[in-house]
């Protein structure tokens, strides 16, 4: 007679396989958060060293603005008053991530 379906075994290695490749995805899309964190901070180091040098440059202090839309760098007048040109444009901030209601914990 032959036989119909798969055995137990069979099955528990499926399941198995399917839950190692799900962990991997999900150890892989957290990772990049950290990674995306850690390159947005070395850029922004990047950036005051640049600030810094226009300002020993120029002889004009620099300013760093940061808001909720992103940050800037202003170079001000010898008096430090009025801005004398943008050093650089306005930058975003990496997006946040969006939550859904199924994440989140409601009890």
């Amino acid at each position: 007679m032959a036989s119909r379906g798969y055995t137990l075994v069979e099955l528990l290695v499926v399941i198995a396989v399917i839950g190692i490749a799900a962990g991997a995805v999900v150890l892989a899309l957290r990772g990049n958060d950290a990674r995306r964190l850690a390159e947005e901070g070395d850029r922004l180091a990047a950036l005051f060293r640049m600030a810094q040098s226009d300002a020993r440059v120029s002889g004009r202090p620099v300013l760093w603005q940061a808001d909720l839309a992103g940050y800037r760098f202003r170079a001000l007048g010898n008096d430090g008053a009025a801005p004398v040109y943008f050093f650089l444009v306005r930058v975003a901030p990496p997006r946040p991530r969006s939550v859904t209601p199924d994440s989140e914990s409601t009890r």
